[in-house]
């Protein structure tokens, strides 16, 4: 099976998102960009596994719930609340920290808003939301946390 060719401008996001995501090392308590959430291990986790659907679906928008529902078009498995073995109420949380919703005419405090969030949000109804990841940003942060050695200290299992 061949591999998918991914577009010219997604292969920097492909290398920082693996570096990200700690591809190669030896932690798998979690990602090393949690200092980019204020050491919050929540909202690192909900961030991981949004950044994985995304290089996953090839850098588009794409959706998912909340928590399993009766929806027509859920899955077993298809819910952050199964991926990341969170509450409802703690993925809402990590959630409102990360994302804004998407919106068409933005100006002023809702354009900075959008211009400085992980994850923009558009939602489907309900339980279903669509999720595209602000790259620009991600990447400006991750750069930070990686000059400024921003890391959680007390992991035994990061080596250095």
């Amino acid at each position: 099976m061949r591999a998918k060719r991914l577009k010219p401008i997604a292969r920097p996001f492909t290398e920082v998102a693996a570096a990200a995501m700690g591809r190669g090392t030896k932690s798998s308590t979690h990602p090393p960009f949690v200092g980019m959430f204020n050491g919050s291990l929540a909202n690192a986790r909900v961030f991981e596994r949004l950044l994985h659907w995304s290089i996953v679906q090839g850098f588009r928008e794409f959706y998912k719930f909340i928590s399993p529902c009766k929806n027509p078009f859920y899955k077993k498995g298809d819910s952050l609340e199964e991926e990341t073995w969170m509450t409802r109420r703690q993925i809402r949380h990590s959630l409102a920290y990360l994302s804004c919703d998407r919106v068409q005419e933005t100006t002023g405090e809702k354009a900075e808003k959008m211009r400085t969030s992980y994850v923009w949000r558009r939602r489907g109804g309900g339980n279903l939301h669509w999720y595209d990841i602000n790259y620009e940003y991600f990447t400006e942060r991750y750069a930070e946390t990686l000059q400024n050695k921003v890391w959680l200290d007390s992991d035994p299992l990061v080596e250095e």
